[in-house]
């Protein structure tokens, strides 16, 4: 990747970073035409981003895709640590995948420039999150709608309705959604992997990663020390907390929100880290000196336990239980659960393996009856099932990270017999189910007997009396 840095405050020339230094590039900045990778370090006092941003897509770049850096994201006074940040950018950025025009939100500039002002103030664009095609709104989910603190998503006739304009991108609906069909295109969990990652590749001592909500105000870093941000420290689930552990950070602390778009953020993400603090514990893993409240200077070593996979994707639950062996930990915040039917209760209707966006559960006729199973190491705990089930009190969910649940696997937990239909000898419907309508329709025995003894296609053609 080139790098094109501003050259007004700084003199590239006593870094190792390998850079083409351009005199007042913020105030006027010039994209090459002969590279299709390219990055911009520039000076947050100068940089004009709508001005930067209509250059680069008069040039053919997707300004999402192109990464900016500014001057005060740099520790000035170690080269070594300066190189580390923009390797970690680099790495980032290489796992951008693009974006489309339901990804962009426009923001007016809050103040103009000379040149804005000349030019109308074109608008920047905002990246915010919008569902991809393997989203399960057709089958029920409403994960990501229940997760929006700003009322932006909604759910109808089967599909996610986003409203742009009122989206704070928070990111709550991409770390809640089971599927991980939320995607944010300028942040997404194999970026946020990639970048980590470039981090652990990039500093040779160890090394700790404070999480920090990119909205708000940044302060100084201790040094060893490394920001990584998201976009509000109230999405974070606790296995993202444990994830940079797993990939060469030796130590995590998470910072105060600090934009106050979300009131509750900060306390989510104390819950979060109390968590992840219990399950690091509950792995024999000291947690006091791996997840901090504050940035501390002689840090550990390294855990010496790696991740199978990203502990920052859907399933990034499942990869930081394997990663961390046998442990039993519950509590509201877990990310994993399990799933439990009461049989006196069930009807065997299946909305609860409709619904279920991960497959967790699953209905499986098999010879005149049909089991409902069940996968441990597929809930994310989104509860979809005990929303959408019809029978109150049918479904629970236990918020609880298992790791011997999860190595059993797939399981039955409940079976229905399955009435056989009069006339063609096909399936009409659970017992159960049958049972709960004739408790309906109470002393209509014509219309019970019609409903019970023919499937729906033979109901049409064929009267019993």
């Amino acid at each position: 990747m080139k790098w094109i840095a501003c050259s007004d405050r700084i003199d590239w020339t006593e870094t190792d970073l390998d850079v083409s230094a351009r005199p007042g590039w913020c105030r006027d900045p010039v994209v090459p035409r002969d590279t299709d990778q390219v990055g911009f370090i520039g000076c947050a006092e100068d940089l004009d981003r709508a001005h930067l941003e209509r250059r680069l897509r008069s040039e053919g770049f997707d300004p999402l895709g192109v990464p900016v850096v500014l001057l005060t994201e740099l520790d000035r006074d170690s080269p070594s640590r300066m190189a580390a940040k923009v390797a970690a950018i680099r790495s980032r950025m290489a796992a951008y995948t693009g974006s489309r025009p339901e990804h962009l939100k426009p923001v007016m500039p809050a103040t103009l420039s000379r040149r804005s002002f000349l030019t109308f103030g074109s608008p920047t664009y905002q990246p915010v999150p919008h569902p991809d095609d393997s989203c399960c709104a057709g089958d029920g989910c409403r994960a990501c709608v229940d997760s929006c603190p700003h009322g932006a998503l909604d759910w109808s006739r089967g599909a996610i309705r986003h409203d742009r304009l009122g989206c704070a991108a928070c990111g709550r609906c991409v770390s809640a959604c089971p599927s991980g069909a939320m995607v944010n295109p300028a942040f997404t969990p194999a970026q946020l992997y990639a970048e980590v990652e470039g981090l652990a590749s990039a500093v040779a001592e160890p090394f700790g990663v404070r999480i920090t909500c990119e909205r708000g105000p940044r302060s100084e870093l201790m040094k060893d020390w490394y920001e990584v941000a998201v976009p509000c420290v109230g999405m974070l689930p606790p296995h993202w907390i444990i994830g940079p552990l797993l990939i060469g950070a030796t130590a995590v602390a998470v910072s105060k929100c600090g934009c106050d778009a979300e009131p509750d953020a900060d306390q989510r993400a104390g819950e979060a880290v109390v968590f992840a603090r219990s399950w690091l514990d509950a792995a024999d893993i000291p947690a006091d000196s791996r997840i901090v409240d504050e940035l501390r200077e002689g840090l550990v070593s390294a855990l010496g336990v790696a991740a199978a996979g990203n502990p920052f994707a859907a399933n990034g639950a499942v990869v930081v239980a394997a990663a961390l062996g046998d442990v039993l930990v519950g509590g509201v915040r877990a990310p994993t659960g399990v799933v439990t039917i009461q049989e006196d209760v069930c009807t065997g209707c299946e909305m609860c393996s409709t619904v279920c966006p991960t497959s967790a559960l699953r209905a499986v006729p098999i010879e005149g009856r049909l089991e409902i199973d069940f996968d441990p190491s597929r809930c994310t705990a989104c509860r979809q099932c005990v929303v959408r089930c019809p029978e109150e009190g049918a479904i629970h969910v236990l918020p609880i990270v298992d790791s011997v649940e999860m190595a059993v696997g797939r399981r039955t937990l409940i079976r229905h017999e399955l009435a056989e239909c009069l006339r063609c000898g096909g399936t009409v419907a659970p017992q159960a189910a049958l049972a709960r309508i004739a408790r309906a329709l109470g002393d209509d025995e014509k219309a019970l007997k019609q409903i019970t003894s023919l499937c729906l296609d033979c109901r049409g053609t064929m009267m019993v009396f």
